[in-house]
């Protein structure tokens, strides 16, 4: 078995080296998103905190100091770092994506600019005057003229031993903290040729740098607080250190004289700085879960925590700092379902949302109600949610999506993972090793009628008129008739290579997710005995899927989406694929968009071309890249390049099909060419643009948000 699936997985390869395949393979768009999760990092300007999420910017407003308020979020999908301000730009450090750079002289609608992509992870960023200074991880230090924001420009890079993490700039010296090689003090007066000034080895690995007076202060992962005397930058000197033990010192920032200490121990310490060669631990604030950075703000300070949001502490009185308020966002959501306009999600940490897409473009939260213990699944029947957490069974009733209300439970004291609401019963799976059926003809009421022992712990169910398909996780697939709710009986069963989490049958298929071995395509023409058609392998983990038409979209957790192609179920080919930031745990396709439920948020992203004709096989050497920024606001570039001269033909179509504007209409020679559309005219949506270049033609798409 092992053996056939090495060449089949072989010939796909082959296939995918030697098929162009035309346009119609998806290619997938960011749309919208809302309850964004994973708060890295934050600087605050005037009234406002503009915070680094996952997913990009977020600007709070804290004209009331302990109740952060929304204002806006721009999306960017590079995975979003370290930030700072200078007058009206924000400069954003996106991981893999480089320097983003942000117009921010109005808060409530941030505005892309230009972004420099980077060698390494871009991690933190500073600016002085012309010039900003990235810390790259592996890239070392990258020094980037920004004189004019909409083209940065590189200038010069220092290739630091280490993994170049926080950044600090005092004068005309760069203080980086390099991980596990310490930290390196570089001499940047002359931008175009940084110099080491000197350096200086911390025991642990070096997150983070602040500089005050004479001294720099270091976050030294597993040796908490070091302070060096850098009055000589070229000879910097040990004074004083902090340390406990099994404390990791992530961030911290220095006001007056105290150091605002975050760990990765769910914590906030202040440590008395007065005398720096004896610090000594004055307060401590416990509850921020896995905290990344802390800014100081008059009696305040601001802390960004990956699972919790931003929390407001008052530090007024340094022995006892007290929580005073924060910006939630205490969501990692986990599976989901569509029903007219609402998306049903729900949330490890928050329980059920109701969210509005009736506007995809801006899907807005309209409920959210807490559910006990880990809310995992949902399935809908009729004006009834039906979600199950590690205590069972909750019905809400949703007859007004905006006002949901448990109306019954089944509590149970273990874990259910899925649930399938067909007629009068729910089946229900979880780590009981059981197939629990609930009679849910009195939705006030549920009362379980069987619970059948599967083999081993089911993940994932399915309902196909009278028969139960249940992932068994490392027994595969079972298939069950359920005719008689109260009896169910085996009928058939698949040992998948992996670990099944979810199945869909589709006519005589059943497609499974199936963890680490990716996609597992079964023949189920014949119940009793499942045949293994096709397989692909998704690498990572292939978590939940969702099955439209000719396509299967796998959750694939934190590699993003795959979009695998079905046609032929005996040779699936990868037909897209689009990296979220974070886990995707949930999917769900329909003809219009995929809704994904991520760590790092709900997420609406577009696939699918409506409208166009673009047919024609494309030449190899001809290629239309996506328009970046995308999404943009107001103005966006588009690059192509001919592989002859040719006589060309660059539209722009709106999401029904029509023709909105000609941005080329030339005979241009062979070679890259681009063109930036000015968009500042047409409304916010989808967008297609379309290339032809004599009998040639490609279609990409785009999304204006304003």
């Amino acid at each position: 078995m092992f053996e056939m699936k090495k060449l089949i997985f072989a010939g796909m390869i082959i296939c995918q080296l030697l098929v162009v395949h035309a346009i119609h393979a998806q290619n997938i768009s960011y749309v919208g998103s809302t309850l964004w999760s994973m708060a890295n990092n934050l600087v605050i300007s005037g009234d406002y905190i503009y915070c680094t999420y996952e997913n990009g910017l977020v600007v709070l407003n804290i004209s009331n100091p302990i109740s952060p308020v929304f204002v806006s979020q721009l999306y960017f999908q590079g995975n979003a770092r370290g930030i700072c301000v200078n007058g009206s730009y924000a400069y954003m450090a996106d991981s893999s994506a480089g320097l983003q750079i942000i117009n921010i002289s109005d808060p409530s609608n941030p505005t892309f600019v230009a972004n420099y992509d980077t060698p390494g992870e871009a991690r933190d960023v500073v600016v002085n005057g012309n010039y900003a200074y990235i810390t790259d991880w592996q890239a070392g230090v990258q020094i980037i003229n920004i004189s004019n924001p909409a083209n940065p420009t590189f200038v010069s890079s220092y290739n630091t031993p280490g993994n170049a993490s926080g950044v600090f700039l005092s004068g005309n010296y760069l203080y980086v903290a390099d991980y596990s090689a310490g930290i390196k003090i570089l001499n940047i007066s002359n931008p175009n040729n940084p110099i080491l000034a000197g350096s200086y080895d911390t025991p642990g690995q070096a997150l983070d740098v602040f500089v005050s007076g004479s001294y720099a202060y270091i976050a030294d992962n597993y040796s908490d607080l070091r302070i060096i005397n850098v009055s000589n930058p070229s000879a910097p000197t040990f004074v004083g250190s902090y340390d406990e033990p099994y404390d990791n010192a992530v961030a911290l920032s220095i006001e007056g004289n105290y150091a605002y200490l975050a760990t990765s121990f769910i914590e906030l310490k202040v440590i008395d700085v007065s005398n720096p060669a004896n610090p000594t631990l004055t307060g401590t604030y416990f509850g921020a879960y896995i905290p990344k950075n802390v800014s100081i703000r008059g009696n305040y300070a601001y802390m960004a925590a990956v699972y919790d949001g931003i929390y407001v502490i008052n530090i007024s009185n340094p022995v006892n700092p007290v929580f005073s308020g924060m910006y939630n966002s205490i969501f990692w959501h986990y599976n989901l379902v569509i029903k007219d306009n609402y998306a049903y999600v729900t949330d490890d940490q928050a329980g059920f949302h109701v969210i509005n897409i009736a506007n995809p473009i801006n899907p807005t939260s309209v409920a959210n109600i807490y559910i006990n213990y880990h809310a995992d699944d949902v399935d809908i029947s009729g004006n009834y949610a039906f979600v199950v957490s590690d205590r069972g069974l909750y019905i809400l009733n949703i007859a007004n999506p905006s006002s949901p209300a448990i109306i019954g439970s089944y509590v149970v004291y273990y874990n259910m993972f899925d649930i399938s609401v067909v007629g009068n019963y729910a089946y229900l799976v979880g780590d009981d090793s059981c197939l629990s059926v609930i009679n849910v003809s009195n939705p006030t009421d549920p009362m379980c009628v069987e619970r059948y022992l599967t083999p081993g712990i089911a993940e994932g169910i399915f309902i196909d008129e009278n028969y139960a398909y249940l992932a068994d996780d490392t027994h595969g697939i079972l298939i069950l008739n359920i005719s008689d709710p109260v009896n169910p009986i085996l009928i058939g069963s698949y040992d998948t290579p992996g670990n099944a989490l979810g199945v869909i049958v589709r006519d005589n298929y059943a497609f499974v997710a199936d963890a680490n071995s990716g996609i597992e395509i079964l023949n189920i023409s014949n119940l009793s005995n499942p045949q293994l058609t096709g397989y692909y392998n998704t690498n990572i983990c292939a978590i939940n899927i969702s099955v439209l038409e000719n396509h299967i979209f796998v959750a694939n957790g934190t590699s993003g989406i795959k979009v695998i192609d079905i046609s032929n179920p005996a040779n699936p080919f990868l037909s897209s694929s689009y990296n979220t930031p974070g886990n995707v745990n949930g999917i769900y396709a329909s003809s219009d968009y995929i809704y994904l439920a991520d760590q790092a948020g709900f997420m609406i992203l577009s696939y699918d071309i409506t409208g166009i004709d673009d047919s024609q096989e494309l030449s190899t050497n001809f290629s239309l890249s996506s328009v970046y920024p995308n999404p943009f606001n107001a103005q966006t570039t588009i690059k192509y390049t001919l592989s002859a001269s040719s006589n060309v033909l660059l539209e722009i179509f709106d999401i029904t099909g029509r023709k909105v504007e000609t941005l080329v209409s030339a005979h241009q020679e062979v070679g890259e060419h681009q063109v930036i559309w000015n968009a500042v005219d047409k409304p916010s949506g989808i967008y297609f643009y379309r290339l032809k270049a004599g009998e040639t033609v490609k279609t990409e798409r785009c999304v204006l948000i304003k």
